[in-house]
């Protein structure tokens, strides 16, 4: 096993280290007690004095979780529901039918939730006292939400009312 001799390169970063603490011992700039930034500097740096912009932003992230899980909900609501329609005997499988049940019942108290929370952001959309950009962005995002829940919900009740009318044409059928 061999082995390296450090002692020369220690001495030597020991003598840099003196030389570049006499070079900045008078200089009393770089104390580590003195402030990073100066109070002249103070204009470059932004100051958040209201959480407004982060909450309404958490606010809407929250808002378009749910709009996920409900468009989650309504693809799987209508995989069953094309399951339903196409199988062959009806009265086969019954537990497809309470599933369906279920899960429009899940549906329809999601889109409540989150048609409280959408009335919520919009009127803390109207009442935010930010600037005029941001105060434009907080409307336009409540305006963008807003659509997305009529969407939705317009998703499910076509998704129901088709699945409905084809149910009834099926059993005229028989």
């Amino acid at each position: 096993m061999s082995s390296r001799n450090l002692t020369s390169n220690f001495l030597e970063f020991r003598n840099r280290a003196s030389q570049n603490r006499t070079n900045h011992a008078d200089n009393s700039k770089w104390d580590d007690r003195n402030p990073l930034l100066n109070d002249d500097e103070d204009d470059d740096v932004v100051h958040f004095e209201r959480n407004d912009a982060f909450l309404w932003m958490e606010f809407h992230r929250k808002i378009q979780s749910q709009f996920g899980e409900i468009r989650n909900q309504i693809k799987k609501l209508q995989q069953l529901q094309a399951k339903c329609l196409t199988r062959q005997v009806f009265d086969e499988d019954a537990h497809s039918d309470s599933e369906i049940r279920l899960i429009t019942k899940d549906i329809t108290s999601m889109l409540d939730n989150c048609q409280m929370s959408v009335q919520k952001f919009s009127s803390f959309a109207k009442k935010s006292q930010a600037n005029s950009y941001e105060q434009q962005l907080v409307s336009n995002a409540a305006q963008a939400t807003f659509n997305t829940f009529q969407d939705l919900a317009l998703k499910f009740n076509q998704c129901q009312s088709n699945y409905v009318r084809i149910e009834t044409l099926i059993a005229h059928m028989l």
